[in-house]
C-alpha cells in the first residue's frame, strides 16, 4: 500500500512559510500535514521546491497468537471509549479540506489524487490533455495504482476550485 507525502526543499535553511520554518535539506511531510490553501503557498513560493511523493506503507504484522509467552491471550482486547468502530464515520472536523477521507472507486482517497496533481510539473505538456486537465496516467505512475477518470476529474474539480479561491 501506497500513501502520498510532500516533499519540500527550501533555497535557503531557516525560510519560513505556511507557519512552518524549512530547510536546504529536502523534509517529507505528510500530506494531510497541511491544507489545500497552505500547499497552494508553498507550491507559489519560489523560494521552496514542493513535490508530491508516493512513499510505500509497510504492512503491518498480525497480532501474536494466543500462547504461553501471553499467558493464553492474544492481542490486547481492551477496548476504550474512544475506538468504538467510527473511526471511518465521515466526521472530518478540523481537516483541511472537505475531501479528506473521501474514497473513490479504487480506494484511493481524493486527497491523495488532488496532493499529486498539485506536485504535477506544470511546464511539462505530456502530464495533461488537450483541455488542461492532467492525464489519467500521469496521475496512476505517482500513486502507483489505477484510478479512473472520474476520480481524477473528482479531483481535478477540487485543485480548480482551491484556484478560484486564490
Amino acid at each position: 500500500m501506497s500513501k502520498v507525502q510532500i516533499r519540500i526543499t527550501s533555497k535557503r535553511d531557516g525560510f519560513r512559510r505556511a507557519g512552518r520554518s524549512h530547510s536546504r535539506t529536502p523534509t517529507i511531510h505528510e500530506a494531510d500535514a497541511f491544507t489545500m490553501e497552505e500547499l497552494e503557498v508553498l507550491r507559489a513560493e519560489p523560494m521552496l521546491t514542493v513535490e508530491g511523493i508516493v512513499a510505500e506503507e509497510k504492512e503491518q504484522s498480525p497480532p501474536p497468537p494466543p500462547g504461553p509467552e501471553n499467558n493464553g491471550k492474544g492481542a490486547d482486547t481492551n477496548t476504550d471509549a474512544t475506538s468504538d468502530g467510527d473511526e471511518g464515520n465521515g466526521d472530518n472536523a478540523g481537516s483541511g479540506s472537505s475531501n479528506d477521507g473521501e474514497q473513490g472507486e479504487n480506494g484511493v482517497e481524493l486527497s491523495d489524487i488532488v496532493m499529486v496533481i498539485l506536485g504535477l510539473d506544470k511546464a511539462n505538456p505530456k502530464l495533461w490533455t488537450g483541455d488542461g486537465s492532467p492525464q489519467v496516467r500521469a496521475i496512476e505512475a505517482v500513486l502507483g495504482r489505477q484510478i479512473t477518470a472520474g476520480e481524477r476529474d473528482a479531483a481535478w474539480v477540487e485543485v480548480r476550485e482551491l484556484a478560484i479561491e486564490d
